[in-house]
This record gives C-alpha cells, sequence and structure tokens, in this order.
C-alpha cells in the first residue's frame, strides 16, 4: 500500500508541475497521463512488483523514456541507450499505456540477459515472462 501511496504522490506532484508551465506558457490543458514523467514512475513500480522484481531489470535512471506520435506503433523498445517509447497515437487510455509500458519491459529484459531475437514476439523467453505478467495480473497475453 506504501509504494501505491508512493505512485500517486509522485503523479501529483509532476502533474502539479506540469499544470504549472502549462499556465507560465498560457497554453491549454491536454491529456497528461501519457508523460515520459509517468512511464518512468510506473516503470519504477512495476520493476518492484512480480515478476519484474525477480528479473535483471535496470533501475529507472537507466533506462529513457520517451512519448512518441507514431499512429503505427503502440511503443518501442530501442537498445542503444536503453530507450522505452510509447506512442500517443496508440495509447491514451491507462490500460493501453500500461500494457504497452509491460510490452516494452519484456523486450528490455530479453535484451539484458543476452537474447539474440529480444525483439522477436516468438521468442520463448518473451512468451515466458508475458505469460506470467499476464498470469498475474489478470490480463489477455494476446493483448501484451
Amino acid at each position: 500500500m506504501k509504494l501505491f501511496a508512493a505512485i500517486v504522490k509522485e503523479y501529483i506532484i509532476n502533474k502539479r508541475k506540469r499544470e504549472e508551465q502549462i499556465k507560465r506558457r498560457g497554453l491549454k490543458p491536454m491529456n497528461t497521463l501519457l508523460t515520459k514523467e509517468n512511464l518512468k514512475t510506473l516503470y519504477k513500480a512495476l520493476i518492484k512488483l512480480p515478476p519484474f522484481d525477480q528479473l535483471q531489470m535496470p533501475e529507472a535512471h537507466r533506462v529513457e523514456f520517451k512519448v512518441i506520435r507514431d499512429p503505427a506503433v503502440y511503443g518501442l523498445f530501442e537498445p542503444d541507450p536503453n530507450t522505452i517509447s510509447v506512442s500517443s497515437g496508440r495509447c491514451s487510455h491507462f490500460d493501453t499505456i500500461i500494457k504497452t509500458l509491460i510490452h516494452e519491459m519484456v523486450h528490455l529484459y530479453c535484451y539484458h540477459t543476452k537474447e539474440d531475437n529480444y525483439e522477436e514476439h516468438s521468442n520463448a523467453k518473451f512468451k515466458r515472462v508475458i505469460k506470467q505478467v499476464a498470469t498475474l495480473y489478470g490480463f489477455d497475453p494476446k493483448e501484451l
């Protein structure tokens, strides 16, 4: 419960900072759920939860988070440097944001464990971790 409270607190602080920046610049507010700060916050929480807490996941400060606007993809993992991107063109609700982040985290895990084909969805290790996550959190593995 403390972890959840910390996540909510960090989200509120980030949201207030963004609202202040928007107000200072005279811009109109927009959906602020999908931000690189929120992706980092979610990542920090997820690496402390099963199954990621038992895997060799890099700390959040070793991963770059990006929000892209590509309607052709949900997300991307790029290994050099460790970059997880989530597309605002496909992900605007928490459900798709978290599923996309988890999916890219599994690619990151496969890369860090020296899998030759870390980007392949047919990779046995990738499929195993996706199935673990889906089972633990009640997701359809086909949606991850």
